[in-house]
């Protein structure tokens, strides 16, 4: 069998290559102990509550997390599309969030809950 020592050698090669990759997910706490999750990797930091929204509508109240999102970012404006008739403006409200502790919203609900994220400085940050 010829392929034998091209084959050890790509396996050596790739098996000597995947020591040196040191990916680092760091769990810490940010700013009003909430639990952050941090890759070196990347360089990104995201919460370790996937539904952090469900969690504060569960625990604040839906009306109140909305509302405080919606004078947070009452207006998304974005590329013009079908869905904010055309001119990139968007007007955000209740409808935009489902009304359970699911933390379910669509696109632009999304986009303003980052907005307000951003505007109470969540985890030390207002980026």
């Amino acid at each position: 069998m010829k392929f034998k020592q091209p084959l050890r050698a790509v396996s050596l090669l790739l098996g000597t290559a995947s020591f040196n990759a040191h990916a680092a997910l760091i769990s810490s706490i940010g700013a009003g102990d909430v639990g952050l999750v941090y890759s070196s990797v990347s360089n990104v930091t995201w919460t370790q509550d996937a539904n952090l929204l469900g969690t504060m509508i569960g625990n604040q109240g839906y009306n109140t997390v909305v509302n405080a999102i919606i004078a947070a970012s009452p207006v998304i404006t974005d590329t013009p599309n079908l869905y904010d008739g055309n001119d990139g403006s968007y007007n955000i409200s209740a409808a935009d969030f489902s009304n359970s502790s699911l933390g379910r919203t669509n696109w632009f609900g999304g986009l303003a809950f980052a907005n307000y994220l951003s505007s109470i400085s969540y985890g030390g940050s207002d980026q």
